[in-house]
């Protein structure tokens, strides 16, 4: 078999596909739970119990909204947890396979939009013929061996790109993310299942204007309730599937209406979930709130900033440098900001080109890459504009609409190949690729590497966003589990300096009494306790050290009645029933 043909077969593109992904997260699995990992995963008791997601009624008491609008997601949080505990090892082997898996679909995603009707290539002379639809052959024959080996390395490059980008990682390392590389795997699953789906003829089995493979279908309508349940941006898939029938698919209009139907019809689980236990009329009443979460940003503002933020996610594709976990991004609060309005134009130039390409000769690249221009900007859509929310920006929210931005440059780089037919353009795209592909692994690898070291990460997050409260809790507590306490205390204090009334102030406030008293600094730590008490009424342990405070300073009956207070809101506080029995002993100690 030559070279060639090794390259040209699908079981090669995928083999290869895994092992790059394979390579570029090698040294993810012992990366430790982060953020909202805790939150979710390892302080979640809902995903101790599989009770829960037999009877989601019993959910109630906790995480009730995200409970219900992401059951999926949290199934396999507690499949894993079934199987592994808390061994993070688990977790990161499921969010790669995942991961792997998205590439590949992507590749299958691509190599089914050149067989549908726009862009399987006609026996013509040339692919600018009158009344041609433009293939990509090399010669400007009627789509032979060339056309079919191109058409090939576009979805192997979309494929490779998507998998080994480091802008990727945060979607697959960060382990509570596998809500957006799950809902990407159903998401673009339904999508792939659709478009087979759509290329199987009618055949006489079905009614008059039916189509065969229904089977695909229904599979495609299962996979798109599961990406809703996964991740609330996955409404968008309706609009995607129509756009597949307006970029690639002919027919009449009222029959590709009803094809969709049923997809938009899964979709009112969404606006169901979102209105959760409020009253219908509450909604109708204040119809905003259903997108809005936890963030008091006017929803214009909010917007104006987005237009930044794709920016900041077209830039980082095409460079992924200065990547951060939290970002301290700058809202904009005008429309004529000069970097606003300037970012609309640009934007609007993207979109505009995407249409124009969708305008006359249907070469197949140019609308490749106007369809992965629309997928970016249709996905992108929830996260940045429809749902106001509280953080500008996350690099796993690019982790859905980078599958059409790699398809788009993937194509672009086609493009003056498919042109002019030259074997050596296609040598230099192809070359220039695969480059770019190793530079991408290698750069994804050494993310990784970062994940890896709870206190490094923090660190380099710092130094990007030196001004944000919450990376400074967040490295001080890091700092603090290494036994690090001088460092741990200056970042503590620098969160309570840029954030005096920080939600996790209570915590702040606790640890530095604990840091002070252990520097034996008495008066200091009482006053960090009672601070904490004040904004956590039923903070156990900080009863405990405020107790332990006052006994160091001569004080046991006011000691007392502190290790009395830890233990009625923490019975099981075993350490102040402890000083407890000590100044019981004291006590009956004759003088």
């Amino acid at each position: 078999m030559s070279l060639k043909n090794l390259l040209n077969k699908t079981p090669f593109h995928l083999a290869l596909i895994a092992l790059l992904g394979l390579a570029a997260y090698s040294n993810t699995f012992d990366v430790p739970f982060y953020f909202d990992d805790r939150h979710n995963i390892a302080g979640n008791p809902l995903i101790r119990d599989l009770r829960y997601f037999m009877h989601p009624s019993l959910a109630d008491f906790y995480l009730t909204d995200a409970f219900r609008n992401r059951f999926v997601g949290f199934l396999t949080f507690a499949l894993n947890y079934k199987l592994h505990g808390l061994d993070v090892r688990g977790y990161h082997i499921f969010n790669l396979t995942v991961h792997i898996l998205n590439a590949m679909l992507v590749y299958c995603l691509i190599l089914l939009t050149f067989r549908t009707p726009f862009l399987t290539p006609p026996p013509l002379p040339s692919p600018f013929s009158k009344g041609g639809r433009g293939g990509i052959s090399d010669e400007g024959g009627g789509g032979g061996g060339s056309a079919s080996f191109r058409r090939n390395l576009i979805a192997l490059f979309s494929a490779l790109l998507f998998v080994s980008h480091p802008i990727q990682t945060q979607a697959v390392t960060y382990i509570v993310q596998r809500f957006a590389s799950l809902a990407t795997f159903f998401y673009l699953l339904s999508v792939v299942l659709y478009i087979k789906w759509r290329l199987i003829p009618p055949h006489p089995p079905l009614a008059k204007g039916g189509r065969g493979g229904i089977f695909f279908y229904i599979l495609s309508l299962l996979s798109a309730l599961l990406a809703v349940k996964t991740k609330e941006n996955a409404f968008t898939l309706p609009l995607m599937l129509a756009l597949c029938e307006f970029v690639f698919f002919e027919g009449p209009r009222r029959r590709r209406l009803l094809y969709l139907a049923p997809f938009a019809g899964v979709l009112l689980i969404l606006p169901f979930n979102l209105i959760g236990d409020r009253h219908l009329w509450e909604v109708m009443l204040n119809p905003g709130g259903m997108g809005r979460l936890d963030s008091a940003m006017p929803r214009s503002d909010y917007i104006f900033t987005q237009s930044r933020v794709l920016l900041t996610y077209m830039r980082l594709l095409f460079l992924p440098v200065g990547q951060n976990l939290d970002y301290d991004y700058l809202a904009y609060g005008s429309f004529f900001h000069p970097g606003v309005f300037l970012s609309f134009l640009l934007h609007a130039a993207f979109l505009g080109l995407a249409l124009f390409m969708l305008i006359g000769k249907r070469n197949a690249a140019l609308r490749q890459a106007a369809f992965g221009t629309l997928w970016f900007y249709v996905t992108i859509l929830p996260e940045s504009g429809l749902v106001v929310l509280p953080d500008m920006i996350f690099e796993h929210r690019a982790y859905l609409p980078s599958a059409g931005a790699f398809t788009a440059i993937v194509s672009v780089a086609f493009i003056l190949p498919s042109v002019t037919g030259s074997r050596r353009a296609r040598w230099i795209s192809t070359t220039a690729l695969a480059t770019v592909v190793v530079l991408l692994s290698v750069a994804a690898y050494a993310r990784n590497g970062l994940w890896r070291d709870e206190v490094r990460l923090w660190e380099d997050i710092v130094r990007k966003s030196p001004g944000k409260a919450r990376v400074h809790y967040n490295l001080a507590a890091a700092l603090w589990s290494r036994g690090l306490v001088e460092k741990a205390v200056s970042h503590w204090e620098a969160t309570l300096r840029l954030e005096p009334d920080y939600p996790g102030g209570d915590e702040v406030h606790y640890y530095l009494g604990m840091s002070h008293q252990s520097g034996g600094r008495t008066d200091l730590a009482m006053e960090h306790y009672i601070i904490a008490l004040k904004l956590r009424p039923d903070f156990a342990e900080a009863y405990l050290g405020l107790g332990i405070a006052y006994l160091e300073s001569g004080l046991p009956e006011v000691a007392r009645r502190q290790f009395e207070a830890a233990l009625a809101v923490n019975p099981e506080l075993h350490e102040a029933r402890q000083y407890l029995d000590y100044l019981k002993r004291i006590a009956d100690k004759p003088q």
